[in-house]
């Protein structure tokens, strides 16, 4: 998700704009970066992601559903994507979602 915004920034105004806003986001201490597991191997990494696939992820939300798993501190998801409630084990919430539950 990172990524696809450093590359709209990059698209819009310059990849070294992309480039200073990714270190700006790593250096950050209001910000943790989740970063994938690493596998040893393909047929690992396969593995691990066919488990997200075969609750109906596609490749992608797979991918990112294994970093939020793998992190215990994840205790919401906040996404557009309402597509992911129910398929990943931590509470899902659409921006509007959450805002209008802050409200109350």
């Amino acid at each position: 998700m990172l990524l696809d915004l450093l590359g709209m920034v990059s698209r819009r105004v310059g990849e070294r704009s992309g480039r200073d806003l990714y270190l700006s986001y790593l250096r950050s201490e209001e910000h943790t970066i989740l970063f994938p597991p690493h596998h040893d191997s393909w047929e690992e990494h396969v593995d691990k992601v066919m488990r997200f696939l075969a609750r109906g992820l596609n490749y992608r939300d797979a991918l990112e559903a294994m970093v939020i798993e793998s992190t215990p501190e994840v205790e919401l998801y906040l996404s557009w994507k309402s597509r992911l409630v129910g398929r990943v084990a931590v509470k899902v919430q659409t921006p509007s979602d959450y805002v209008s539950g802050a409200r109350r």
